[in-house]
């Protein structure tokens, strides 16, 4: 069967996005020499999954590639954030969980600060960028509200737009991906997806909506289970993503909690800590690993796995 024609359009476009972002670092020419560079590690620190605030830079225990680094905390302050939303449309929302959803997605609008910016992406069988990178509240919630259910779900093509989407002039980009199901129209593998986070800034937040949850979804077997069949464990996208860059993933049973789950997801973002350090061994290109821990053992840490140079 031949695929549309639009649907070929989009492919190219997402992996032309890919070749013109840090993707495509193995083809420039390298420096004569790597001068040290500065990495930036988006963390939260929870009791008993609630956010704790207060901690000083000698409180952290970070080490890049095993190595110990010396940390500096900055102020969230003076980092605004960029939200990027990234909404599944598909048909099953149709209704009052829609009304729902849009509802949720302009109470975090509502909610950013002075100097933030946020973005609309919406997804069904395909993906769309409703509103670009902008602080004009009233023209995102226009975008909302002007969103309708159609088609199926394409999740892998959409967190893989969501991660490849250039940041905007704001100091932290948070990724707030939302699915009611799993991928049954994606043309890019969830392999694919994952690669493209480990090779972002970006702190994905994921929400779905399922009957039955109760909570965090536990990422390591999960991320197993999805690299190595992903087609199986469609559901396990979001968690990895989320797990892979310092987020947290989330899921609710009932529409009427996103309003409550998105308006969390930023205050939780806002309470976390942006640790910054400059290390020789950073600049050296292939995939270094982080680990992020602090020195009371109560304690618990959620930051990215590492990155990639």
């Amino acid at each position: 069967m031949t695929r549309p024609p639009t649907r070929r359009v989009f492919v190219a476009l997402l992996l032309g996005a890919a070749a013109v972002t840090p993707f495509s670092a193995a083809r420039q020419v390298p420096a004569p020499a790597a001068a040290p560079a500065v990495v930036t590690i988006d963390a939260l620190v929870t009791r008993d999954g609630k956010p704790v605030t207060g901690l000083k830079a000698g409180d952290f225990d970070v080490r890049d590639g095993g190595a110990v680094q010396q940390v500096q905390l900055g102020s969230l302050d003076s980092m605004p954030v960029a939200l990027l939303l990234a909404l599944d449309t598909s048909v099953s929302l149709r209704g009052p969980a829609l009304d729902q959803l849009k509802e949720a997605a302009k109470a975090a609008v509502s909610s950013l600060r002075a100097g933030d910016q946020a973005a609309l992406l919406t997804f069904s069988q395909s993906v769309a960028l409703r509103a670009g990178w902008t602080d004009d509240k009233r023209r995102l919630q226009t975008a909302i509200d002007a969103t309708t259910a159609q088609g199926s779900t394409s999740l892998a093509d959409a967190a893989f737009a969501a991660l490849c989407l250039p940041p905007g002039r704001a100091g932290r980009t948070l990724v707030l991906i939302f699915s009611d199901g799993d991928d049954s129209s994606s043309w890019l593998s969830a392999t694919a997806v994952v690669e493209a986070a480990r090779r972002t800034e970006a702190v994905v937040y994921g929400i779905t909506l399922s009957a039955g949850a109760t909570g965090p979804v536990a990422p390591d077997a999960a991320r197993v289970k999805l690299l190595e069949d992903p087609g199986l464990y469609p559901g396990a996208l979001l968690p990895v993503l989320a797990h892979d860059t310092g987020g947290e993933s989330l899921s609710r049973a009932n529409p009427r909690d996103l309003r409550a789950a998105f308006l969390d997801v930023l205050a939780r973002f806002n309470q976390r800590y942006v640790l910054t350090y400059t290390s020789p061994h950073a600049a050296g290109s292939g995939w270094h690993s982080l680990e992020v821990r602090v020195t009371d053992p109560a304690l618990t840490v959620t930051a990215r796995r590492g990155y990639t140079r």
